[in-house]
């Protein structure tokens, strides 16, 4: 769960993956993707009252404003077509504002000449959204405020070193890193602990799913396959099926009307059940339908509020393999019809090692707060480019290490500066 409260302790104008409380003081707000421990009070009614009224801009990537219109059930969809859509053909009064990966804008504070004047760590930023890697439409943003400040927000991601490495936006060819200098990381702790040193990667994850798919369809031209998807989060299984097998998955009319619109994905759904084997239909049930949940590996049938499917997949069927992608339990059968699938959008504690072997930021933010994380603080923070005292002791929140250091370097500066002073005095 994404504990970040949505104001970064430099900047006092711009929230991100929080919309309420305190965070509506803000002027600029940013949507890293559209799971829902990332997007409280983005349905609130003063959220909405501060966009419509021109107080405030929301930026997020092309795809999460899909996501956002077409969740009817929802005032997200309500805050897309009665703001957006009105604003657009107007020119320079967007308030909500959607971009694409690696494209540079600038984002300026909304207040008077005054207020101004007090905003940190300045009134500007230029801003790059660079790709997560965790869901479709999942952003890092990287803040390049016009004072020289730089600041990277993760929110959920999975990268690899050489998804790093391969990062132009990140480059600096004059640094001896190869990296630009981050005067602050924001990033996700999800898997900072024991156990998770290291974890499937996405391809190793989407090519296991893929054999699963393709050995059971093969012992019986009757058999079907269901994948046990969550709302989302894990549409590159849906792709890697296409791509490998060329089989299309039947999801619901709601994805479908998502997944459509989104390049990479439009080619390998169906909203007609009968034309695939393959079924990604799960949803929660109405109160009419029958429904499943899992206990012990076995999939049981009329339990209110879990999930439903289509007729042609009920997961009790004996022809029907059930896929349950999980990011806590690795693969497991009973019955060679129900598997765990592991999969994770979130990165392993080498992964994170990695990143941080690269950055070298100087000051580091977990999102999470896990007692079980302090065991790697003092791990992490021998990357930071400048390095804590040794007498700071490291805590669950191993940010606190450049903390400590910048405290201890302003009051050593300022006995210099006084020194000096006393010392002129005197003559």
């Amino acid at each position: 769960m994404n504990a970040f409260c949505g104001r970064f302790n430099e900047c006092n104008w711009i929230s991100v993956d929080q919309f309420h409380s305190n965070n509506l003081k803000s002027s600029a707000f940013f949507l890293s993707h559209c799971h829902s421990d990332h997007m409280q009070g983005l349905d609130g009614d003063q959220f909405y009252e501060l966009i419509k009224g021109k107080f405030a801009v929301l930026y997020c990537h092309k795809i999460s404003k899909i996501f956002l219109g077409q969740m009817k059930v929802t005032n997200y969809a309500f805050l897309v077509i009665h703001i957006y859509q009105k604003k657009k053909k107007k020119k320079n009064q967007e308030h909500i504002v959607p971009k694409n990966y690696n494209e540079k804008f600038t984002v300026t504070a909304i207040c008077d000449n005054e207020e101004r004047e007090s905003l940190l760590p300045s009134s500007s930023a230029d801003v790059t959204f660079l790709d997560a890697q965790h869901i479709p439409g999942s952003i890092m943003i990287l803040f390049e405020f016009h004072g020289g400040f730089r600041l990277l927000y993760t929110g959920d991601y999975r990268l690899s070193k050489d998804d790093w490495i391969a990062c132009d936006m990140l480059k600096d060819p004059y640094a001896s890193s190869g990296f630009k200098r981050l005067d602050a990381l924001y990033f996700d702790s999800t898997f900072c602990r024991k156990g998770a040193e290291n974890i499937p990667s996405l391809k190793q994850s989407c090519a296991l799913c893929v054999k699963m798919v393709k050995g059971w369809l093969e012992k019986d031209s009757d058999n079907k396959v269901l994948i046990w998807c969550g709302r989302f989060g894990h549409e590159l299984l849906l792709k890697a099926i296409w791509d490998e097998l060329h089989i299309k998955c039947h999801v619901t009319m709601m994805k479908y009307r998502i997944y459509s619109k989104i390049d990479f994905l439009a080619e390998c759904i169906t909203p007609i059940a009968r034309n695939t084997r393959v079924h990604a239909c799960t949803a929660k049930p109405t109160v009419t339908e029958e429904v499943f949940f899992e206990n012990k590996q076995n999939v049981v049938a009329k339990k209110k509020n879990d999930m439903s499917t289509c007729w042609l997949c009920r997961p009790d069927h004996n022809n029907v393999r059930v896929i349950k992608p999980s990011a806590i339990c690795v693969l497991g059968y009973e019955n060679n019809r129900f598997c765990r699938l592991f999969y994770s959008g979130h990165c392993s504690v080498s992964e994170m090692e990695d990143a941080f072997s690269l950055l070298r930021p100087v000051r580091a933010y977990p999102n999470s707060t896990d007692k079980r994380s302090k065991d790697f603080a003092k791990k992490l923070s021998m990357y930071f480019r400048i390095r804590p005292e040794r007498k700071t002791t490291t805590s669950t929140h191993f940010l606190m290490f450049a903390f400590f250091h910048s405290i201890y370097s302003a009051i050593a500066d300022m006995y210099v500066i006084y020194t000096v002073m006393y010392k002129m005095y005197r003559i």
